[in-house]
Formats: C-alpha cells, sequence, structure tokens
C-alpha cells in the first residue's frame, strides 16, 4: 500500500488476524497476555454451556476448574493451545469467552478489496 492509502482500523486489523487463525497469542513484554482460541459455533455454544455451570458451582472459570475431567474436549482444547505456545498450565488464568460476530465479513472483504489497490491492482484480487 501507498503511504498515501489509509491503513486498516484497528478493529479490521483484529478481524483479518482473528479470523485466519485458530490460536493466537498476544504476549505484552513475554511476562503477561492472552492465548486466544478460536472455536467453532458448536464449540462456543457448548463451551458457554461449561461456563455456566461452572459460575453456577461458584467457581472461577479458568484451567483449575477444567482439570477436574467433566469437560474433557474443553480441557483438552485449552491445555493443546498452552503447550503449543509453551506456557505452562500453572501461569495460566481465567477463561473468557467472547463472541466476535463476522458476519459482515463479506460485504467488509468486497468494499476493501475494491477500495485497496497497489500497482494498479487490487490488495486482496
Amino acid at each position: 500500500m501507498s503511504t498515501s492509502t489509509p491503513g486498516l482500523s484497528q478493529a479490521a486489523n483484529v478481524a483479518l488476524t482473528v479470523s485466519q487463525t485458530r490460536l493466537l497469542l498476544n504476549s505484552l513484554c513475554s511476562k503477561t497476555g492472552f492465548v486466544n482460541i478460536r472455536l467453532s459455533e458448536t464449540e462456543y455454544e457448548m463451551a458457554k454451556s461449561i461456563q455456566t455451570e461452572v459460575h453456577n458451582a461458584k467457581i472461577d472459570f479458568n484451567c483449575t476448574a477444567l482439570s477436574n475431567g467433566n469437560h474433557p474436549w474443553l480441557q483438552d482444547v485449552v491445555e493443546s493451545a498452552l503447550e503449543y505456545f509453551k506456557i505452562p498450565m500453572s501461569a495460566s488464568g481465567n477463561i473468557t469467552l467472547f463472541e466476535i460476530p463476522l458476519g459482515h465479513a463479506r460485504h467488509y472483504y468486497k468494499r476493501l478489496s475494491s477500495s485497496v489497490t497497489v500497482n494498479g491492482e487490487d490488495y486482496f484480487g
């Protein structure tokens, strides 16, 4: 992109990055940070159900809560993500579920591809 072409917004950067990955590490000075795990719609609904169950039991929703073996698929997903980034389970904290609606992504990409060009060609073309 030329310097005269405005860059992508932070929201667009996040949407593009997250939409392309299953696992993403956001490290803050290699001491704290976040491991983002993109779940399928079905996995997300199942995880929300587990989160509700854990909160109703007045337990923090974290890796320790998963280690009781009642939710092996979610425990496996979280543990494999931590292992991938070589983060010990003991260093993990709370689990936060949030939805990033990408329903408008198709319209966004169409608008983006027609508005960003490099050397006369569509950037995403």
